[in-house]
């Protein structure tokens, strides 16, 4: 058979062209053929893998390369090599495909065997795949002829965010030449991006990328949440400073000193017990001053940075603590000798490992969400499912009683009010109607998971509860990498009563101590 090739003529018009038989080319066929016609030979490769973004490509786009084929004794057309780009034009449904016939040269039946797999191991290992920065200046190619980022994911059957994250690298030198390098991948490398103007994180991230690539989403989150609580405090910083407010540091003790929290005040020793001292009664009293503290983790994080008002001697200014009796300004010695050194350093790592904590839920709950989206359920899910819904824990009754709302978050359902009748059919309840066995079995654990993350706070690190050792020791085996804080839950054991506030320890110290751990202190004090 012969194919034949165009060549354009001197001693034609430019636009003329003549067909050239190729000589060489005489056992080789170009020819259109439905591809269910198509026999599939023996192949090296046993998963073929065919997503769903392949299959729709070639069902947009047709199947591009030529399969090379050879006909066998009957005739009939044998793949050697493309077996996916057969089997995927099938599920695509297209009804032809282009196939190069080839005579086949071997009589042999095991130098048939052995030239095949040798064609077959050849073309998938002398493959070079598109490096992500190429893919990154294709994509700002396109953008930059006018597609759209959905418009590229929707032609390139990817999604959307991955093409805004290969964007996002594309715009970003500094991002596309650390990809380039091989230092990041692509989505390490727009979360760089994000920080370019800030070397220190920018050499934290790609530190993590090389050493401790498991923890690079902590890392990065913890960089962000102190980027937004930098900014926060400067902007809350110049609005006092505009308003003339004496801002002052945060002091080592609000309970024996000088310094007291209008909201443990009162006006005068005269003022009725319990009547707390408003910040704009106080504006004009010479110690009227601020702090600037971190609130709880429940917060928006827009609200986690409050100044807290004080006076700064309300002694000497005539006030009264909120609770001493009439007449009383206060109850015992004012000291102001503070916490310790150690007790400083103690609650420094307190605060640190709080603010740790809220950026790795950040990281936990994204991992979640997409967890949650599998189709099926891991190997061992009944056996935890059986055994959670056995111990029975508060927070799993809890999140049955409330109807699930975090499970409700996490999987993305919109939440509707079913009332105290619950006459209506529950979202997840008509979700799992529909869904496969695999598919239901992943809603049962969305609800219980669901159930005890709604139930783990800051706490956990400290004391946590045999709920939350199972918790985090069953996230880690699905593949979940926890942060360095979270391994703090695993390390610490049983919860020790003692830790817990169940203790002889000075009532001004317990104070102290439930301000700083606790996730629902008074709103002026978070720690």
């Amino acid at each position: 058979m012969t194919i034949t090739e165009i060549h354009p003529q001197p001693d034609h018009q430019p636009d003329q062209q003549i067909p050239v038989s190729v000589e060489a080319a005489r056992d080789e066929e170009l020819r259109w053929v439905d591809p269910r016609e198509l026999i599939i030979s023996d192949n090296v490769r046993t998963d073929v893998a065919l997503d769903k973004g392949f299959i729709a490509d070639v069902a947009e786009r047709g199947v591009r390369q030529p399969v090379p084929v050879h006909p066998d004794e009957s005739g009939r057309l044998v793949v050697r090599t493309g077996q996916r780009r057969v089997l995927a034009a099938i599920e695509a449904g297209l009804d032809r495909v282009r196939v190069l016939i080839e005579a086949e040269k071997l009589t042999d039946e095991r130098a048939q065997a052995i030239d095949r797999i040798l064609d077959q191991l050849g073309e998938n290992e002398h493959r070079s795949d598109l490096g992500e920065a190429d893919e990154a200046r294709a994509t700002q190619q396109l953008l930059g002829l006018g597609l759209s980022a959905r418009q590229i994911a929707r032609r390139r059957h990817l999604p959307t965010k991955r093409v805004t994250t290969a964007a996002a690298v594309a715009q970003n030198q500094l991002a596309l030449d650390a990809v380039t390098e091989g230092v990041l991948d692509l989505a390490q490398a727009a979360i760089v991006a994000e920080f370019t103007d800030d070397q220190a994180a920018v050499t934290t991230l790609t530190s993590a990328a090389s050493t401790r690539p498991e923890q690079f989403q902590h890392v990065a989150q913890r960089l962000r949440d102190d980027r937004e609580e930098t900014r926060l405090r400067e902007q809350l910083t110049a609005t006092l400073a505009e308003q003339d407010v004496t801002i002052i540091e945060r002091p080592s003790t609000l309970f024996d000193g000088t310094i007291r929290r209008l909201a443990d005040l009162r006006a005068t020793p005269d003022t009725t017990p319990g009547t707390e001292l408003a910040a704009q009664d106080h504006a004009g009293c010479p110690g009227h001053a601020a702090f600037i503290d971190d609130r709880n983790s429940w917060r928006p994080v827009a609200e986690r940075v409050a100044a807290v008002w004080v006076c700064t001697d309300f002694v000497r200014h005539g006030h009264a603590e909120r609770h001493t009796a009439l007449g009383v300004a206060t109850t015992g010695k004012v000291t102001g000798a503070g916490m310790t050194e150690e007790e400083k350093a103690e609650r420094r790592t307190v605060i640190a490992n709080n603010k740790a904590w809220d950026s790795a839920t950040t990281v936990r709950r994204d991992w979640l969400r997409k967890f949650l989206t599998r189709q099926a359920a891991p190997k061992d899910a009944l056996r935890w499912i059986a055994a959670t819904l056995a111990q029975g824990s508060h927070d799993v009754r809890k999140a049955m009683e409330s109807d699930h709302p975090m499970a409700m978050e996490l999987l993305g359902i919109k939440h509707t009010a079913r009332g105290y009748a619950r006459r209506s059919p529950h979202a997840i309840a008509t979700a799992a109607a529909k869904a496969s066995p695999g598919r239901a079995t992943m809603l049962t654990v969305a609800m219980l998971i669901a159930a005890l993350e709604q139930g783990t706070d800051r706490r956990a690190w400290r004391c946590p509860t045999d709920d939350h050792l199972a918790y985090f020791h069953q996230l880690r085996s699905w593949g979940y990498p926890l942060a360095d804080v979270e391994m703090l839950v695993l390390t610490a054991g049983a919860p020790d009563p003692a830790e817990a506030g169940a203790d002889d320890t000075d009532p001004d110290q317990q104070a102290e101590a439930q301000i700083i751990a606790a996730p629902d202190t008074d709103p002026g004090m978070a720690r």
